[in-house]
């Protein structure tokens, strides 16, 4: 994990650390930000700048023997904590292993860098066991932390490193960006899309993909109602959609169905008029499936999918 993307909000943060670092460099920093500013690429940016030898004004030059190797993966400098694959939580194990990495010699510059990516998800006993290694840092190392929940991290953690905060991008910063990523959007729909997103420019296109996303299944959805779309166009449709998301997305369309039919919304939805008791028991019933994932309980997919398409077109059409 070498590359990373630059975005224009950053911008004034890296002013801030080319000044604030220009001579001396904390041992460890914090770079804390809300979801959606895309706080892990600026920390990759920040460890390749100190790892950069002949960088000037705090940017990494590109050039050097460490860029190169930095570009091609495989700095024998850097080290970067995550989740393992399939785990949630960043361990004991892992956060032990980084301790002999910063107490051996940078190979090629003058330090060595560790950063922990989204901090908040080591767990209580890899977190104790970073505190140690921040009370006493090794002399040629520097460690990263990145979070979009800081108040997760341990107290005395936040206490040991320097906090830089990524702050909400401003409109000239965010939107000719989103633009660009949007370029089918109207102006109108990118101003509510970054209103949702409360200025931050990721946040706002993902949230105008699922959009996207949940409109195309949609349509399937109406199609295969009015046998129009095979079982097969129906789960290819689902073929990237985890279980909770589509659960999670039928509950929000069957709630506001429901409330359209039994006339406490006027909104102009695309479904057809179905009697409301029978939306009610699949709603209900939905839920109870979303409780039981929560739970544990093991779905298989394609055989729910099935059973839930035929229950949808099974519906009864109201009268009125």
């Amino acid at each position: 994990m070498a590359s990373y993307l630059m975005y224009p909000w950053f911008v004034p943060l890296q002013q801030h650390m080319a000044r604030a670092f220009a001579e001396r460099q904390p041992a460890s920093m914090l770079l804390a930000s809300q979801r959606g500013l895309g706080v892990d690429e600026l920390a990759l940016w920040l460890a390749h700048a100190l790892l950069c030898q002949d960088g000037q004004d705090f940017a990494p030059c590109g050039q050097c023997a460490a860029c190169k190797l930095w570009q091609a993966g495989n700095h024998t400098d850097f080290l970067l904590l995550q989740p393992a694959e399939g785990k949630k939580q960043i361990g004991i194990d892992q956060v032990r292993e980084l301790l002999p990495f910063a107490m051996t010699s940078p190979m090629v510059g003058q330090r060595r860098v560790i950063f922990i990516a989204q901090a908040q998800l080591m767990n209580q006993a890899a977190a104790n066991a970073l505190l140690k290694v921040l009370e006493e840092p090794p002399a040629k190392a520097v460690f990263i932390l990145s979070s979009e929940r800081p108040g997760a991290l341990l107290p005395t953690i936040r206490s040991r490193t320097v906090r830089l905060d990524l702050r909400p991008a401003l409109p000239e910063q965010g939107l000719p960006w989103l633009q660009q990523q949007l370029p089918a959007v109207s102006a109108d729909q990118l101003q509510s899309l970054w209103s949702q997103s409360m200025a931050r420019p990721l946040l706002a296109l993902a949230l105008a993909e699922e959009a996207a996303k949940q409109q195309s299944l949609q349509q399937v959805a109406l199609a295969w109602m009015g046998q129009q779309q095979s079982l097969d166009q129906w789960l290819a449709a689902y073929k990237d959609w985890t279980m909770d998301e589509v659960l999670s997305c039928w509950l929000q369309w069957l709630s506001a169905w429901l409330a359209r039919d039994l006339g406490l919304v006027a909104d102009k939805l695309p479904w057809p008029p179905v009697e409301p008791q029978m939306l009610m028991q699949l709603y209900d019933s939905l839920l109870l499936d979303q409780q039981g994932l929560q739970q544990g309980q093991n779905w298989q997919q394609q055989a729910w999918l099935i059973d839930f398409a035929w229950r949808l077109r099974r519906l009864p059409r109201s009268v009125n």
